[in-house]
């Protein structure tokens, strides 16, 4: 296997910090409580809001949407808290690049490994990936801290105190701790690091640009060949970490290959693998390919394809890596929304609480523009979020 993942999810300590809303400090005494947190999750699912109610709660119906592991009621007062877990990085995993992934922390977090602080993340919403390869000790237990509190704040010119940090709906005001997916991933010392898949309907054709990374004392990147194989995708979920099967694989719609060159650093920029990516070699290759057979993608017909990338040198596989995507062009002529040449319409409806049963109103041809904002002011709506809807189905990240 060239890439591993292993899952940390499932029970952690947690140590309610009161008191303490925005300590990004590992306590030097660690006492934990005797229930488990369930990672991922929020310890908190409401808190009690300036008017005397209680933010998070439906209490007409006595209702509690995110009191989902009945955590016990006092966390609800604690801002930040101490996540903990141990692991093992396998033999397996030796030579390669280990990397911890986090999918989603809320608000503001310090990472420690073995009581050293790794970084500081303060997006709840994106994921973050580091680069432990330097600080593994293979076979030996080693300790994951997560300090979870509030979003520093700053004071405007007028006076008023704004959080630092995109907290988006009710869910991230509430929401503390790891709530999504946690995993300690291995990768090839060189590898496929990132990948940019565009369509073009318009001119029928499909362009991949791929990033190739490598440790300044590992081999060049330059002279190395991407070899590139679309198929149809079968139905069901792949891991972007799991190698394809060499069986019973439908054959290739589109096979191409291209030579790496060699890329300044600059040119990695905002496409690096992990947060706290060191010095490394970068290269580059790309592939404009033209596909005019393409099935396109449409709500009414979601069809993907399997892309695959074979990194190689002197025919010895690097690594390899498959994306799925859906051949499919979005643009605007004037006001008007194109799908794949076809004018489609956005829908808005006044925004609601999780929870609550729907009071909102249907705003029939609503559309877009002036007219569309018109027919929501109509409508009583004060603020209306977009969201990307298209002939009323909502288009969902892929797996």
């Amino acid at each position: 296997m060239l890439r591993t993942s292993i899952c940390l999810n499932g029970e952690w300590d947690f140590m309610p910090l009161y008191d303490q809303p925005r300590t990004r400090a590992l306590p030097e005494r660690l006492q934990y409580e005797a229930r488990k947190i369930q990672v991922p999750s929020s310890w908190r699912y409401s808190y009690p809001a300036p008017s005397g109610s209680k933010f998070g709660e439906v209490a007409e119906y006595h209702f509690q949407p995110f009191d989902v592991y009945k955590y016990p009621e006092e966390w609800n007062t604690a801002e930040a808290g101490v996540l903990h877990r141990s692991f093992k990085v396998p033999e397996t995993m030796v030579e390669q690049r280990i990397v911890l992934r986090f999918d989603g922390i809320m608000q503001k977090a310090a990472i420690y490994l073995d009581r050293e602080r790794i970084a500081v993340w303060e997006d709840g919403f994106l994921p973050l990936r580091l680069d432990i390869t330097a600080l593994t000790k293979p076979g030996r237990e080693q300790h994951l801290h997560v300090v979870c509190g509030s979003f520093d704040t700053a004071v405007l010119p007028s006076g008023e105190t704004k959080i630092t940090g995109l907290s988006g709906s009710w869910f991230g005001r509430i929401a503390r701790g790891i709530w999504q997916d946690v995993f300690l991933e291995a990768y090839p010392p060189v590898s496929l690091e990132d990948l940019t898949i565009r369509t073009s309907v318009r001119q029928g054709r499909l362009e991949v640009d791929a990033l190739i990374s490598s440790t300044e004392e590992g081999p060049s990147p330059e002279g190395m060949r991407v070899l590139l194989q679309v198929r149809e995708r079968k139905s069901g979920v792949q891991s972007a970490l799991a190698e394809p099967p060499l069986l019973s694989q439908p054959l290739p719609v589109l096979e191409a290959e291209a030579a790496v060159s060699l890329l300044p650093g600059q040119a990695a920029a905002g496409r690096q693998l992990c947060g706290n990516t060191g010095s490394r070699e970068w290269g580059g290759a790309a592939f404009s390919l033209p596909w005019q057979e393409a099935r396109l993608w449409s709500p009414d017909s979601p069809v993907l394809y399997e892309l695959e990338l074979v990194l190689q040198s002197d025919g010895v596989v690097l690594d390899r890596r498959s994306e799925s995507f859906g051949f499919r062009e979005f643009w605007c002529e004037g006001p008007q929304f194109m799908l794949n040449g076809i004018p489609v319409n956005l829908r808005g409806t006044p925004g609601i609480f999780r929870g609550r049963p729907s009071r909102q109103k249907t705003i029939s041809g609503a559309g877009t523009g002036c007219a569309g904002r018109r027919a929501l002011t109509a409508s009583g709506c004060m603020r209306s979020r977009i969201r990307p809807i298209i002939c009323g189905l909502p288009m969902r990240r892929g797996c």
